[in-house]
């Protein structure tokens, strides 16, 4: 299957950044017509605190599938299975030690949350909130965007914006 792409320029990464509009073969067990998928590392600061929001919006959308890809980690490996205990999340956690997802979901900033439909058309891809201005300057929480992204999704529509630019920790280039 050819996979379609848009160009989005995002400041600060080094260069361009290529978002894919349609994400082929991303299935799994439990996956729901609206998926939220979150590309995070366990020991990005910034990840951590996006916990409470991604499990109220979890809580607050049962029609939606939830899953945080751990990119570049074995499934053995103890600290991300000692954050998932910790931060009890409700959703799949899911180790990811070839990058698959990470390559398909075009992500380089941790964390990344992306909407995807049935089709697997990626109707958001960005930031969970804009709590952080830049790393390490946080600020007052004005946009929820990934709670917009998920209310227009799970009506009908299409999320505007529907990308924005994720602030986090930086994913070594693959």
């Amino acid at each position: 299957m050819v996979e379609s792409w848009i160009f989005l320029s995002v400041l600060g990464l080094g260069g361009p950044q290529f978002v894919p509009k349609r994400v082929p073969e991303f299935e799994f067990p439990g996956r729901k017509a609206i998926h939220v998928a979150v590309v995070a590392m366990p020991e990005c600061p910034i990840a951590r605190q996006a916990v409470p929001e991604l499990k109220r919006l979890h809580a607050a959308n049962p029609k939606v599938s939830f899953q945080w890809i751990v990119p570049g980690v074995n499934a053995n490996d103890t600290s991300w299975q000692r954050f998932v205990r910790d931060y009890k999340l409700p959703f799949a956690v899911v180790a990811d030690p070839m990058n698959v997802s990470r390559r398909r979901l075009a992500v380089t900033t941790s964390p990344t949350a992306v909407v995807l439909n049935r089709r697997n058309e990626v109707l958001y891809w960005g930031r969970i909130d804009d709590r952080f201005a830049d790393v390490g300057i946080q600020r007052k929480l004005t946009e929820r965007s990934l709670k917009l992204a998920l209310d227009a999704a799970v009506a009908g529509r299409r999320p505007k914006p529907d990308r924005t630019e994720p602030v986090g920790c930086l994913l070594p280039k693959l």
